[in-house]
Order: structure tokens, then sequence, then C-alpha cells
């Protein structure tokens, strides 16, 4: 029997990945996750997937899907290294990290995908509709810069 500060024997290594899930959090807010054939239960996991506070409660609500590592194998040790999307997570922000490290949010929905940073949002439709938001919009343009449309509202 291994004791829990010993390091696992090679047997009982697990180098593949494996589908689990987030199953709550810590009292420091850090993820539990769970997975089939976890033999010690619920485990705190370092992630290398940001989970800002609103998508890891969405998470944990949810019960998100989520692929898991473990380091040196150990299962004691799970790395969140992927989240699952479904239907059932429609609307719930998916965050990803762009080069200024700044948070960009994207939101799948049924007719769609919104693309936020901070105030400004880009809305993009399936049916061809675009929403683009924000506290300053400013096109610019070497050549030519053409509005185009059935109608123009300006105002």
């Amino acid at each position: 029997m291994t004791k829990l500060h010993e390091p696992p024997r090679d047997s009982e290594r697990l180098w593949d990945s494996r589908e689990g899930y987030v199953a709550g959090t810590d009292g420091e807010g850090r993820p539990l996750v769970d997975f089939e054939g976890n033999p010690a239960g619920p485990r705190v996991a370092l992630t290398t997937v940001p989970l800002p506070g609103a998508t890891l409660e969405a998470a944990v609500a949810s019960r998100q899907t989520v692929q898991l590592r473990f380091q040196d194998g150990d299962v004691r040790h799970p790395i969140i290294i992927g989240l699952a999307r479904d239907a059932r997570q429609e609307g719930v922000p998916h965050p990803l990290r762009g080069d200024g490290g700044t948070l960009l949010e994207v939101l799948e929905h049924a007719d769609g995908v919104t693309l936020r940073v901070g105030k400004a949002s880009l809305r993009l439709m399936l049916d061809g509709r675009i929403f683009l938001k924000g506290t300053y919009v400013e096109t610019c343009a070497e050549g030519l810069n053409r509005i185009k449309g059935g109608t123009v509202d300006i105002g």
C-alpha cells in the first residue's frame, strides 16, 4: 500500500491523459477534479487553462468535462490541460490569453460566437449579422473606407 507522502510505484503511474470533470473548489478557490478510476477521490488540480472566478463557478455548476494529465504520472497530482465544450455550456465564457496577457472571453451561442475583452465585444452571427461594441470605435484604411448596406443609419 502506498502512503500519501510516498511517490507511487511505477505500476501505479498514469502517463496518458484522462477525461475527468470539475467536482468543486477547495477553501482557496482552486479547482477540484475527479475522473473514472480515481483511487483518491477529488483532488486539487493545477491548470494550464485560465479559470477566472466566473468561469470556474460555471465549470463546477455544470461539472465541466476536462482533459487531465498527471505530474510525474502521479494520479494524486492532476493537471487540467484542456476544457471540453458542449451544448450545456452555451454562453459560458471560455477564457483565453492574448499575447499581451489580456483576458479574452469566447462565448459560444447556438446562433453565433462573441469575443469579449474588457468593455469591447464582437459578436458574429450565423445569419451574417455582426455586432461591434466598444467605448470608442475607430476604423482606419490606407485606401477607401467604404460603408455599404441596404440602408445606413448614422446617428
